[in-house]
């Protein structure tokens, strides 16, 4: 019989395979929402580079470290959060979206009476952030 820390440990060690081999690192990217709320959270924390793995690159081609479109991206959400409070953000994870546009490939969640939009692309099972504003 095993004792409850064992299984404890077991069912942690299975959860963390899980998450190694689905690639997943934590990260749902499954719905829109989901994927919004993990970019909300990572500029919160000011991780841009978190953030710009989020992100399209082209309308089939998730963005990657090393390439130029990176650096821009990172750049760019710098100067975003430059601008702003984490809070916003922060608040804006407790928020419910309205969802402006979904379809089978393409979303657009409006936040704050649409004064700030996410849209979004499906990538193969997963969504990606294309445009903010």
């Amino acid at each position: 019989m095993r004792s409850p820390l064992s299984r404890t440990v077991l069912v942690g060690l299975v959860t963390a395979t899980a998450f190694l081999l689905t690639g997943c690192g934590g990260t749902d990217q499954g719905t829109p929402e989901a994927t919004t709320d993990a970019w909300l959270a990572a500029m919160a924390e000011g991780d841009h580079e978190a953030a710009c793995l989020l992100v399209v690159e082209d309308d089939t081609t998730p963005a990657s470290p090393g390439t130029a479109f990176f650096a821009e991206c990172t750049a760019a959400f710098m100067a975003l959060t430059a601008g702003r409070d984490s809070a916003d953000f922060e608040s804006m994870v407790d928020m419910e979206p309205v969802v402006d546009h979904h379809d089978e490939d393409s979303a657009r969640l409006e936040f704050n009476d649409g004064e700030d939009v996410v849209q979004l692309r499906l990538i193969g099972d997963r969504w990606y952030i294309s445009a903010v504003s």
